[in-house]
C-alpha cells in the first residue's frame, strides 16, 4: 500500500539552481533478469547469415562521403571475411574491409570492425546487407614505400610522407613530425617545422598497423629521454582528402604537436566530427516502445511528446564531452530514459547523468554550497530510475558552459543570454526577439567568420557578475578571443580581441537594435554601416575594433560621458581596453587585457593588472571589485584608495565588497571587513591588503624622446642621440657658429647664439599631453631661448610654444592658442651663469567623462618651482608639427595689425632634452646638481621609508650624471635584505625597528654622490584576531605585512574576511535504525557543544517536540507510533540560541524497509568494492552476488556498514580506461567473468526487498 507522503522540506535559494524536494524511498525496485541489456552499438551476424543496417532518418541533413565503421559480432561459426559481401539499398556491391578481427579456434571470424565507405544525401534512406556469398571487388591493399628516412603511403587522392624508424640516436638535434609532407595532386606540401617541446629522441617506431583495399593505419611511437612518450595513429583513407589522426601522450606536453597540426590542418581530421555520419549512424530514433507520461516540471516537456526530438537531445547530450556536461543536461538525459524506458540507451543514460553528476558533486569541493543541492539531483535521477517522481522539482537551466560548448550568462526578458562556442552573442533583446553579435575577420575573399580550429571556453559565475569567453588560439590572423560581462539587472559588457586583421563588428535583430557603444581611442576611427532592417555593423583595422562594447539595459547608464540611443555607435575614451561607465550609482569601470597580458593600469586612486577588472560604485558608500582570470596560472589584481584584491591561480577569480570606511587621523590605513565571491576550480591563493592602491609596474612607456649635448665643439651641425642621423643645424648669416665649455663636469662643449643666429633641431613631433622640455642656459642679455611654433595668417597656431628671456632677465613660458598663458619666474637669472630651465606637462583625464582633458604645465627654474598653470584642450584637436627651434627671431601680428617682434637670444644653450612623460622635481634636482658640478652623481630615486613585517620591500635606485662608468656599493643593509642590483627583502618579527642609516655611495670617474636613509619596520597592520572564512568556515589566515591572504579549497563559493567567529557546524543526523528498544540516532555533533536534543515533528515541520535530550553523539528514542516524522537534532551550546540540522524523514510501519538504493560498484583486479547510502530506519544491510546469466543470488555480507569489499570475486576485471556501449562495442569480452549485486535493509520488521542491481562489467560507467 503506497504511504502518505509527508509536504516538502527543502528550499535551496541560489541563483543557479532552485529545489523544491524531498524524496521518498518507498517505491519497490523488481529486480531485472539481467543487469547489462544488448549493447545497441554492437551489430550481431546471427546464423540466418544475414546483417541488415540502417541509417536513421534525418529530414533535410546530409554528409559527404565518409569512411563507416560497425563493430560486428559473428554469433555462429564458420564465417569469414573473405565469403562475406556487402550491399546497399540499390543492390549494387560495395567495397568493405574488416579491421580489428578476432577469431576461433577454427580460424573463422568471432568479432571485426565492418568498415565502408558512404554518403548520406538529404531526404533519401540508406540500408545495407552484409550476407554470405563471395564479393566481387579485388583484395588490393593501400601500399606504402620505405626508403631509408622516409615512408610514402599513397592513397590514390593523396601520398602522405611519414618518418621512417629511427632507432638509438647517437646526438641531440631536432625531432621529426609525424607528418612530413603531403601530395594533393601534383604538388607537394613539405613540413617546415620540427616536433616542439626541446625534447631528447631516443627511438622512433615508425610502422603499419593494418591496410586494406579501404585504408591503412600507421602507428609513429617516439620514445624520449627520461621516459616520456608520444604515439601518432594515422588512418589513411582510399580515395578521400583527409587523413584521421589520433594522439597520446605519457609523461611530455601536448603541445609538442601544435604547431605541427596547424601546419597541416587542411589535411587531418584530429577528432571524430560530432556531427560526422560515422558518429551518428547508430542512433536509434524510431522509438515504439512504452512511454510515461512527461511531467510538468520536467526540462524535457519543451519536445510536446514528440519522441524523435527527445531522443535526439538525449543522444547529442550523450555524445558531449564529460567534463562539459551541465546539472541540466544531466537531468535531461535521466528524463529521457524514464520517459522511454524500453529505449535501447536508457539504462546507458542513467547511467551518465548519475556519474556526472557525482564528478560535478566532487568538482565543486566540500566546502562549496552546491554539493548538497547537487546529492538530490542524484536522488532524484536515482528516483527516475526506479520509476516514480514521488515530488516536483523546480531547477533553473544551469547558467555556464553548455553542452553545445556554448556559455550561459544570465536572463533578459525571461531568455538566456548566450556566448556561443563561434564567439556569437545571442542577446534577448525583447520579449519577442533574439539578437545576434558577431565578429568578422577581413580576409583575401572578404569579412568571413572565424573558421574554428581550436577553441577554449570558460564560465566564471561571481554572484551579480556573470563572465563567459571563447578563445581561438590559432587563427592565421592572431589569437582571437570574445569575452561577455553580464552585470545583472545593468548592461553586458563585450570584450573583443579580434587579433591583426581589420574587422567587422555585426549586430543583426529580429526587432529594433538595443543601445549598443562601442568604445574605442580617440585616436581611432570605426566606420558606421547600416545594413538591411534591423542590422548595422562597424567596421575599422583590428585595434578599433578590439574594444570594449556597452549593451545598454533599462538602466540609464553612460559611456565614456555619451549617453546610449537606439544602434550601433561609438564612444571613444582615453585608455584602450578600458570602458568607464556612469551609472546611477556612480561609477563603472572595466579593464581588459589583450593577447594573454593582463590589463595594467592606474588611475587618481585606483589600479588594475588583471586578464580581466570591474570596480562598481554600488552606491554613494559602497564598492564592488572584481578580478576575472580567464588564463591560466596568472596573478590578477586590482585596487581602489581603500582595498586590494589579488587571487592567483588556474582560471581562479574573486570579487569583494566593502563599504568605504570613514577617514580617520591616523597615518595607518583603516582595517574594515569584506566579502565576495571566488571560483577556483583547483584553488588558489586570495589576497585582501588595505590602503592606497599599488604600484603599477608595467613596462614603462616612459621615452626620453630626444637628446642633443652639442659636444661637437666646431662646425655648423648638431646631433640628437636618441636619433643620430637627425642632423640638425646652425644658422649664422655672416659668422662661424661659436662653441663653449658645457655645462657640467668633463670637457663637454655648448653652442653660443648671438640675436641673429638660430638652431633647427628637425624634430616635430607633436608632444602635446604628458612631456617635459629641459635645457641649461647661460646669458647677459635677453631674447627668445626656445620656439615650437607655427605661424598661421600671421599669428601663433593653436598648442605654440616659447621660451624667452625677457628684458628684466627673467624666464617666460608662453602658450599659445584657445588657452594662451603665461608662466612667468620672479627672479633674473642674466647673470652670466648656468642656469637649469624645465617646462613640465601632466595630463589627466576625468576617467572619460569628458571629451577635455586637463594639463598641468609647471615651469621649474634651477630645480625650484617659478609657477604652474591648469589648462583643457580636446582630445579630438589638430596636432601642433612644428620643428622645434633655439633661438632667433619671430615676428607676428598682434591684434592692432602691428607687427611684434621677440628678438633672438645672446647667450649659450647647452644639453637639451625632451622626455614624453612628466619629469619629477626630484630628477630635475639631479640635473641641476651635476650641471652646476655641486654633485658628480646625483641619486633622483626615493626609497620607502616605513614597511610592515611581511610586506615585501623593493628600491631599485635610478641617478642623474655619472657618466658611463658607475658603479654602486652599499653600506649597512639590514639583514632582511639582499642585493641584487636593487636592495629587495621582506622583514618578519624578529626585524622590528628603525635600521642603521643605509648608505649607499655611487663613484663615476668624476667623484662620488651618495644617499643616506633608515627603514623603520613596523608590526603587520591586520592583527591576528581577523580571520577568512570560506563557506562560513574559518580556514587558515596568513599575514602579509598590510593584509592577510589564505588558500581557497577548489570549486566556488563565498568568502568573507571579518574579527566575528565562524557559525558553529551545525549537528547533522548520520544514521536512523528502527529498532526494537526504539529509534537509534547517531549525530555528528557541533564543535564544542556536548549537548543535544532529538525533535519530532508530524505535521510537516509546523509543530516540534523535543523526544530525547541527553549528552553524547548517539541517542535512544522510546518507540514511536507508526506514521510519517520528520526528525531533526538541536545542538545546545551554552549561552547561545539552539543550531539545528536539517531535517530527516522517518516512515514508520509494520512493513520492513523498502529496498534501498542500489549500490555502487568498483571492479577491481581479484576484487570489488562496494558502498551504498543510508537507508534510514535499517539497521543491518546484506550483500548479495551473483555471476551474469545466473538465477541465484549468494548472500556474501551482513553487517551495519555502508561499503564492503568483496575478496572472493577473484575473477573480477577492472573497469576499462574509456566507458560506454559505444566505447565498449568493441571490447573483447571472451573469458570475463561479470558478478551482479544488489543489497537488501533490515530493521525490527524484517528484511527489505532487494535493491537494483549493479554489475561489474568494466565497460560501465
Amino acid at each position: 500500500m503506497e504511504k502518505s507522503k509527508p509536504p516538502m522540506l527543502k528550499k535551496f535559494t541560489k541563483e543557479r539552481l532552485y529545489i523544491s524536494l524531498f524524496f521518498s524511498l518507498s517505491a519497490i525496485f523488481a529486480c531485472a533478469e539481467t543487469s547489462q541489456p544488448k549493447n545497441p552499438y554492437l551489430k550481431e551476424f546471427s546464423e540466418s547469415g544475414e546483417l541488415k543496417i540502417q541509417f536513421p532518418n534525418f529530414p533535410d541533413r546530409e554528409w559527404p562521403i565518409s569512411l563507416i565503421s560497425y563493430p560486428v559480432e559473428f554469433s555462429a561459426p564458420g564465417t569469414t571475411a573473405e565469403n562475406l559481401k556487402l550491399t546497399g539499398n540499390d543492390g549494387k556491391e560495395l567495397t568493405f574491409q574488416f579491421s580489428e578481427k578476432r577469431y576461433r579456434g577454427d580460424g573463422s571470424l568471432a568479432y571485426g570492425k565492418l568498415n565502408f565507405i558512404a554518403d548520406f544525401p538529404a531526404n533519401s534512406e540508406r540500408s545495407f546487407v552484409l550476407s554470405k556469398g563471395k564479393h566481387q571487388f579485388e583484395n588490393s591493399a593501400i601500399t606504402d614505400e620505405k626508403t631509408e628516412q622516409v615512408i610514402i603511403i599513397n592513397t590514390n587522392l593523396l601520398r602522405i610522407k611519414v618518418p621512417a624508424p629511427i632507432e638509438n640516436t647517437k646526438s641531440k638535434g631536432p625531432v621529426p613530425v609525424p607528418v612530413l609532407g603531403v601530395k594533393s595532386g601534383q604538388t607537394w606540401k613539405d613540413s617546415s617545422i620540427v616536433l616542439g617541446g626541446n625534447l631528447e629522441l631516443i627511438s622512433l617506431s615508425s610502422r603499419r598497423i593494418e591496410t586494406g583495399p579501404l585504408f591503412l593505419i600507421h602507428q609513429l611511437t617516439y620514445n624520449f629521454k627520461g621516459g616520456g612518450k608520444y604515439t601518432v595513429t594515422l588512418k589513411c583513407i582510399r580515395d578521400l582528402p583527409r587523413i584521421e589522426i589520433a594522439e597520446t601522450f605519457e609523461e611530455v606536453d601536448t603541445k609538442i604537436s601544435e604547431q605541427f597540426l596547424k601546419e597541416f590542418k587542411n589535411y587531418l581530421n584530429y577528432q571524430p566530427t560530432r556531427d560526422g555520419l560515422n558518429e551518428i549512424k547508430d542512433w536509434i530514433l524510431k522509438y515504439e516502445g512504452k512511454v510515461r507520461p512527461v511531467e510538468s516540471s520536467f526540462f524535457t516537456k519543451r519536445f510536446n511528446g514528440n519522441s524523435t526530438k527527445l531522443i535526439f537531445n538525449a543522444y547529442r547530450k550523450a555524445e558531449t564531452p564529460f567534463l562539459l556536461l551541465t546539472q541540466t543536461d544531466c537531468i535531461e538525459l535521466a528524463e529521457t530514459a524514464y520517459q522511454l524506458p524500453e529505449h535501447p540507451m536508457s539504462n546507458e543514460w542513467f547511467d551518465q547523468s548519475e556519474k556526472a553528476l557525482k564528478s560535478i558533486r566532487k568538482k565543486v569541493g566540500i566546502y562549496s554550497t552546491e554539493s548538497s543541492k547537487i546529492k538530490t539531483l542524484i536522488q532524484y535521477v536515482y528516483s527516475l530510475r526506479k520509476g516514480s517522481v514521488s515530488e516536483k522539482i523546480i531547477i533553473e537551466n544551469s547558467l555556464g558552459k553548455l553542452s553545445d560548448g556554448s556559455v550561459a550568462l544570465g536572463k533578459r526578458n525571461g531568455k538566456q543570454i548566450i556566448l556561443n562556442a563561434d564567439a556569437t552573442l545571442l542577446y534577448p533583446s525583447s520579449e519577442k526577439t533574439m539578437a545576434r553579435g558577431t565578429i568578422l575577420s577581413k580576409t583575401k575573399d572578404g569579412f568571413e567568420s572565424i573558421k574554428r580550429e581550436s577553441v577554449s571556453t570558460t564560465y566564471t559565475d561571481l554572484g551579480e557578475l556573470q563572465f563567459g569567453s571563447v578563445t581561438f588560439p590559432y587563427p592565421a590572423n592572431g589569437p582571437r578571443e570574445r569575452r561577455v560581462l553580464h552585470i545583472k539587472e545593468r548592461y553586458v559588457a563585450v570584450i573583443d580581441d579580434v587579433g591583426n586583421a581589420p574587422a567587422k563588428w555585426v549586430w543583426k535583430d529580429s526587432g529594433p537594435i538595443p543601445p549598443i557603444l562601442i568604445g574605442t581611442g580617440y585616436d581611432q576611427s570605426l566606420k558606421i554601416i547600416n545594413g538591411q532592417d534591423n542590422e548595422m555593423s562597424l567596421e575599422g583595422d583590428a585595434a578599433a575594433v578590439s574594444g570594449i562594447g556597452i549593451i545598454a539595459n533599462k538602466t540609464k547608464i553612460k559611456v565614456h560621458g555619451k549617453t546610449p540611443i537606439p544602434g550601433l555607435q561609438t564612444s571613444p575614451g582615453p585608455a584602450l581596453n578600458s570602458a568607464f561607465i556612469e551609472t546611477n550609482n556612480g561609477m563603472d569601470r572595466i579593464f581588459a587585457g589583450k593577447n594573454g597580458q593582463n590589463k595594467i593600469l592606474s588611475g587618481k586612486d585606483w589600479a588594475v593588472d588583471a586578464m580581466t577588472g570591474l570596480i562598481r560604485d554600488l552606491d554613494n558608500s559602497s564598492k564592488e571589485i572584481a578580478v576575472i582570470g580567464n588564463h591560466k596560472n596568472k596573478r590578477h589584481r586590482i585596487a581602489t584608495e581603500h582595498l586590494t584584491l589579488e587571487i592567483e591561480g588556474n582560471l581562479a577569480s574573486a570579487s569583494a565588497r566593502y563599504k568605504a570606511p570613514k577617514e580617520k587621523s591616523t597615518r595607518d590605513p583603516i582595517i574594515f571587513p569584506t566579502s565576495g565571491r571566488y571560483n577556483a576550480p583547483d584553488g588558489a591563493t586570495l589576497r585582501i591588503n588595505f590602503g592606497k592602491p599599488f604600484t603599477v609596474k608595467e613596462k614603462s612607456k616612459n621615452r626620453l624622446l630626444a637628446f642633443w649635448k652639442f659636444d661637437e665643439g666646431k662646425g655648423t651641425e648638431v646631433t640628437n642621440i636618441k636619433a643620430p642621423d637627425q642632423k640638425g643645424k646652425i644658422f649664422d648669416k655672416n659668422n662661424e657658429p661659436l662653441w663653449t665649455k658645457g655645462v657640467g663636469f668633463g670637457n663637454g662643449t655648448a653652442v653660443s647664439l648671438r640675436k641673429e643666429s638660430h638652431i633647427n633641431t628637425l624634430f616635430d613631433q607633436d608632444i602635446n599631453g604628458n612631456n617635459s622640455i629641459a635645457v641649461w642656459v647661460k646669458t647677459k642679455g635677453h631674447g627668445l631661448l626656445l620656439n615650437k611654433t607655427k605661424i598661421e595668417n600671421g599669428k601663433f597656431a593653436n598648442h605654440s610654444r616659447t621660451i624667452q628671456v625677457t628684458e628684466e632677465g627673467k624666464i617666460r613660458a608662453t602658450y599659445y592658442g584657445n588657452d594662451k598663458f603665461v608662466i612667468e619666474s620672479t627672479e633674473a637669472l642674466n647673470d652670466d651663469h648656468w642656469h637649469h630651465i624645465a617646462w613640465v606637462n601632466e595630463e589627466e583625464y576625468d576617467e572619460g567623462i569628458s571629451e577635455q582633458l586637463a594639463t598641468k604645465h609647471t615651469l621649474f627654474v634651477d630645480s625650484k618651482i617659478a609657477g604652474t598653470k591648469l589648462t583643457n584642450r580636446s582630445i579630438n584637436e589638430k596636432l601642433l608639427n612644428a620643428p622645434l627651434k633655439l633661438g632667433g627671431q619671430i615676428t607676428t601680428k598682434g591684434t592692432d595689425g602691428k607687427n611684434n617682434t621677440i628678438t633672438g637670444l645672446n647667450g649659450s644653450i647647452d644639453n637639451l632634452r625632451i622626455y614624453n612623460f612628466p619629469i619629477t622635481q626630484k630628477q630635475i634636482h639631479g640635473f641641476t646638481m651635476v650641471g652646476l658640478m655641486r654633485s658628480p652623481l646625483a641619486i633622483t630615486s626615493e626609497p620607502q621609508k616605513m614597511i610592515r613585517v611581511g610586506q615585501g620591500f623593493e628600491y631599485a635606485i635610478e641617478y642623474t650624471g655619472g657618466g658611463p662608468f658607475v658603479r654602486f656599493t652599499f653600506n649597512n643593509v639590514p639583514k632582511w635584505a639582499k642585493i641584487e642590483g636593487r636592495i629587495i627583502g621582506t622583514p618578519t618579527l624578529k626585524d622590528l625597528g628603525l635600521s642603521k642609516p643605509i648608505t649607499i655611495v655611487g663613484m663615476s670617474p668624476w667623484g662620488p654622490g651618495q644617499q643616506r636613509f633608515s627603514v623603520s619596520v613596523q608590526p603587520p597592520l591586520v592583527k591576528r584576531d581577523w580571520k577568512i572564512q570560506v563557506n562560513g568556515r574559518s580556514i587558515l589566515t596568513r599575514y602579509n605585512g598590510l593584509g592577510v591572504e589564505a588558500t581557497l579549497p577548489p570549486g566556488t563559493g563565498n568568502w568573507k574576511l571579518t574579527k566575528d567567529k565562524a557559525p558553529l557546524r551545525p549537528p547533522l543526523i548520520l544514521k536512523v535504525e528502527n529498532l526494537k528498544s526504539g529509534i537509534s540516532v547517531q549525530i555528528r555533533g557541533t564543535p564544542g557543544v556536548t549537548k543535544y536534543s532529538i525533535e519530532s515533528s508530524k505535521d510537516g515541520g509546523k509543530v516540534w517536540s523535543s523526544v530525547s535530550k541527553s549528552t553524547g553523539l548517539k541517542q535512544v528514542i522510546l518507540p514511536l507510533k507508526n506514521g510519517n516524522y520528520l526528525l531533526r537534532v538541536s545542538a545546545l551550546p551554552t549561552a547561545a540560541r539552539p543550531i539545528l540540522s536539517e531535517p530527516i524523514e522517518l516512515n514508520l510501519s509494520e512493513d520492513p524497509p523498502e529496498a534501498p538504493e542500489r549500490p555502487e560498484v568498483t571492479p577491481l583486479k581479484g576484487s570489488v568494492r562496494l558502498k551504498w547510502e543510508t537507508q534510514i530506519g535499517a539497521n543491518e544491510y546484506k550483500v548479495y552476488r551473483r555471476e551474469k546469466g545466473k538465477q541465484n543470488w549468494t548472500s556474501i555480507y551482513s553487517g551495519r556498514s555502508q561499503g564492503f569489499v568483496d575478496k572472493n570475486a577473484k575473477a573480477a576485471t577492472a573497469k576499462f580506461s574509456n566507458s560506454g556501449y559505444k566505447a565498449g562495442a568493441g571490447s573483447d569480452m571472451n573469458g570475463i567473468v561479470i558478478y551482479e549485486y544488489c543489497i537488501t535493509a533490515s530493521d525490527k520488521n524484517g528484511e527489505s526487498p532487494k535493491s537494483g542491481i549493479t554489475n561489474t562489467d568494466p565497460r560501465n560507467w
